[in-house]
């Protein structure tokens, strides 16, 4: 119980609203990003959250899961000292977590490190460590050059020591998906506990701490600025 009181305060100090939704706007997105090209048996988003109406930054946080089936045949014992062939099919799930925001000042562009890559492109930053980590898409080369100028490939750079296998893409109606292995961005540590109540009161008043999504939205802050000041709003190629 004292995980669940501190999480759901850990939430709302960050403008986050802690009631989860099947059946929200990230799931009528689906279609709209290759991030959720995975799967060959399901797909679908877990939960959802969103943040509360007067968040200086709104957006949808979700978790995702995808499911993978094989068919193998194999050889197993007939029980009569020899073999027979047998199919055998299992399902194996997967999970990735991210957040959608609004970001008017690109369309059509992804920064992967993980999964499909649309409108991939040969167009390569200066930096080896960069083009190690990730690979790119746009509908032109030139929308790449504009975006990645080398502060941006730093602030991708600073982001990946911090997240797993991080995806940025912005589908055609300019809104990012920001995408990560990482299932901890909304978990706060705790010192205290309903059986120290006194203590315990106090840490909820205070504020949590959410590193990771901490850095999150010190990347897509840095994105905004960075494109704000390289782009007009909507401008692509």
């Amino acid at each position: 119980m004292s995980d669940v009181i501190f999480a759901k305060d850990a939430k709302l100090d960050h403008g986050i609203d802690p009631t989860h939704s099947k059946d929200g706007y990230v799931k009528s997105m689906l279609t709209s990003f290759s991030e959720f090209k995975r799967g060959n048996y399901s797909r679908g988003i877990e939960h959802e959250l969103k943040t509360l109406p007067d968040a200086k930054q709104p957006f949808h946080y979700y978790r995702f899961k995808w499911t993978d089936k094989r068919t193998e045949v194999i050889s197993v014992s007939d029980g009569k000292g020899g073999t027979r062939m047998e199919t055998r099919t299992t399902y194996h799930d997967y999970y990735r977590h991210g957040l959608m925001l609004p970001f008017p000042y690109l369309k059509s562009l992804a920064v992967m490190s993980n999964g499909s890559v649309p409108n991939k492109q040969k167009y390569k930053p200066s930096s080896i460590a960069f083009n190690r980590r990730f690979s790119l898409g746009a509908k032109s080369e030139l929308d790449l050059a504009k975006f990645l100028k080398p502060s941006v490939v730093e602030c991708f750079l600073d982001a990946d020591k911090a997240l797993s296998n991080l995806n940025i893409e912005i589908n055609d109606d300019g809104v990012m998906c920001l995408s990560f292995a990482d299932n901890d961005v909304l978990n706060a540590k705790r010192t205290h506990g309903l059986n120290t109540p006194n203590e315990f009161l106090e840490e909820l008043s205070g504020s949590s701490k959410l590193v990771k999504l901490d850095s999150i939205m010190q990347l897509f802050n840095n994105l905004t600025r960075h494109s704000d000041n390289n782009f007009k709003l909507g401008e692509v190629s």
